[in-house]
């Protein structure tokens, strides 16, 4: 018998989306996630962020893959990237 053994590792984002005078985005505005691994250019399905104040968004997960991903943040008309090594 073979047993392979994957390493995991965990991330944490915080989102804040605010208007033009800093203050949090009306309900309605709710931002997408989009996780990409970098080195190998595949993305991976992500988790909903999760409204946990006004205008603020969190999301949680696991990867089994360590590598550079970038989190894409998408709004209606804009896209933020963070770049990330998780391992």
């Amino acid at each position: 018998m073979t047993t392979t053994t994957f390493e995991t590792v965990s991330y944490q984002l915080t989102v804040r989306v605010t208007d033009d005078r800093d203050r949090p985005a009306p309900d309605a505005v709710v931002p997408t996630l989009r996780m990409v691994m970098v080195d190998r250019g595949m993305a991976t399905p992500a988790p909903a962020l999760v409204r946990r104040r006004p205008g603020t968004f969190a999301v949680s997960g696991i990867v089994d893959m360590l590598g550079r991903w970038r989190f894409q943040v998408g709004l209606a008309d804009a896209t933020a990237e963070i770049d990330s090594a998780l391992d």
